[in-house]
């Protein structure tokens, strides 16, 4: 397979060639933004021929509109490093999936703690009904309105009944049933990413321990009561090395941002890897450095700090 054309405008060894980037909660806040700062530090990298790559939990229909109004982002590594794109043609460069089978399996393990599970699939993401109520109460939990909820509750739930600021939120509904295990059976497509969130922390770190030691998975303990789960060997961290060698870039000229447990396998595929902020103690225990939070830019303020690792402008 050759190179991607972008290899040629990649700066190494002389800088850093490749930066992946987690989205919710490192540069997409509250659904709705990212920061004309966070923009014009990509811009600023880009013009040394720095190639970027978002790197995130969802599928690519459900990339962040200002981040696709944009036009400078390269690659999209989605559902958790399940597939890779090529954003400006829309090719899949790298794909792995969840059969059916498995699906039920990892569904049947964890049915005494009540999970609320999520299916996506290239086509549709169906959710369970009681994904619903278990948002709430996490956000009751924590007092904090949770950015996930939007795609869970009507813009008159979170206002009214939740008092969530959705002003400016990109809300976007995802169809539910009461239980998931019929419709995969029916519908028969393999599965990109599973997600299930549970009643209770206590719940979803018992969950965690089961399915992080089966062999035909990889699950992520995101964060609070939410999980995730991919198909063996794919990970955000896997595939981001896989990207870096199909574009013929080192690993030690590569970074990687992230914010929560599921950018934890960046840690030894990329060159160095910042946490921004400090909401997941497992991210923060593996990762080089740690940048400020979303809230203050975490990440433009890194690149701006470090320009000079980047090389000359083009």
């Amino acid at each position: 397979m050759s190179p991607h054309s972008v290899t040629e405008r990649a700066r190494c060894p002389e800088g850093i060639g490749l930066i992946f980037f987690d989205l919710d909660g490192t540069v997409y806040r509250d659904f709705s933004t990212i920061s004309e700062r966070t923009f014009a530090a990509f811009d600023a990298v880009k013009a040394r021929g720095t190639v970027l790559v978002a790197a995130s939990g969802r599928s690519l229909r459900f990339m962040p509109p200002p981040l696709e109004a944009w036009g400078g982002l390269d690659y999209f590594i989605g559902a958790n490093g399940v597939c890779t794109y090529d954003v400006r043609t829309g090719e899949c460069l790298h794909e792995g999936a969840i059969p059916p089978d498995a699906a039920l399996e990892i569904m049947r393990i964890t049915d005494d703690l009540d999970a609320a599970w999520l299916a996506f699939y290239d086509d549709i993401v169906m959710r369970e009904e009681k994904s619903h109520y278990y948002l709430a109460l996490e956000m009751r939990r924590t007092g904090i309105p949770d950015a996930r909820a939007y795609g869970f509750f009507s813009a008159e739930e979170l206002e009214e009944v939740y008092h969530v600021d959705v002003s400016g939120a990109n809300i976007f509904d995802l169809p539910m049933v009461e239980d998931l295990a019929p419709f995969i059976r029916e519908h028969q497509g393999s599965i990109h990413k599973l997600a299930a969130t549970f009643p209770s922390v206590a719940a979803t770190e018992e969950a965690f321990i089961r399915l992080k030691g089966l062999p035909i998975v990889e699950a992520a303990h995101t964060a609070g009561v939410e999980i995730e789960v991919s198909a063996a060997g794919f990970t955000k961290g896997s595939s981001s090395a896989w990207l870096a060698r199909r574009l013929g870039i080192p690993r030690e000229r590569t970074i990687a941002f992230g914010d929560a447990g599921n950018d934890v396998s960046f840690a030894g595929n990329v060159g160095k890897l910042i946490a921004v902020g400090d909401r997941s103690p497992a991210l923060v225990a593996v990762a080089d450095e740690v940048a400020p939070p979303i809230e203050e830019d975490g990440v433009a303020t890194w690149i701006e700090s470090h320009i000079d690792l980047f090389g000359a402008e083009l």
